[in-house]
């Protein structure tokens, strides 16, 4: 069982394409979704674990190579279980639950804590926390991650490093945006690129089959683009 059959996409997927899995997985299992179930908390950690991986080149070159994931949670019938977990899941996802979530979610203390939690986690390494931070685009929340980050490490609360510093001071050179928590859309070119859920293989699938990605062409593409689908309902 490998980590692509966990989330439930192809081993020639594209960096968009795990993103995109991840984050519908992600907007059902968040904490915030299901306050004091534990079970969604562990599920929710196990994903974490997983895109951890996958969603970081390097480190899914590395995985490609060896097949070695580093925990027993992903591997043998623990593995197994997952993905049939993860499988339910993805059927219960809809559009409306993404535009709820997201407009509640952005600009929120959730989010807040969220960004925190992945900075300490990464170590100031914002390329890396974009890849995990949901309903996130680098294009529209640079700027204001910055601003949060930079007034935790004020307050002592966080820790700055040279690699947030060096991110920081390329952000700061640059224009923000008008309006960074206004509702994204999507364009009809990114629309073509949603994904099919594929009972048989237990996975998703681009609706044009000849669609070729790239993964070293896709860069960062807005997550609101990655977790639209309007045509994984069950």
């Amino acid at each position: 069982m490998s980590l692509y059959e966990i989330l439930g996409v192809e081993r020639t997927a594209s960096q968009q394409e795990i993103k995109k899995a991840y984050y519908k997985l992600a907007l059902r299992l968040h904490p915030d979704k299901n306050p004091g179930d534990e079970e969604a908390k562990e599920k929710f950690q196990q994903l974490q674990k997983v895109i951890f991986i996958l969603g970081d080149e390097e480190k899914r070159a590395v995985y490609d190579e060896t097949g070695y994931a580093g925990d027993d949670a992903l591997v043998g019938e623990a593995a197994e279980n997952l993905q049939e977990f993860f499988r339910t899941m993805y059927r219960r996802v809809t559009e409306a639950d993404i535009e709820e979530f997201e407009a509640n979610y952005r600009g929120s203390d959730s989010e807040k804590k969220d960004l925190k939690d992945l900075y300490e986690k990464f170590k100031g390494n914002m390329n890396r926390l974009f890849c995990s931070m949901l309903c996130s685009d680098p294009k529209l929340d640079s700027h204001r991650y910055k601003d949060i980050i930079d007034e935790a490490i004020a307050e002592g609360e966080l820790k700055t490093s040279r690699t947030y510093q060096k991110w920081a001071k390329k952000v700061s050179e640059s224009e923000p945006p008008t309006n960074p928590l206004v509702r994204r859309q999507k364009t009809k070119k990114q629309e073509g690129m949603d994904l099919n859920w594929n009972p048989q293989k237990k996975s998703f699938r681009r609706p044009d089959k000849g669609l070729k990605v790239s993964r070293a062409k896709t860069g960062s593409v807005s997550v609101w683009t990655k977790i639209l689908d309007r045509r994984t309902e069950a």
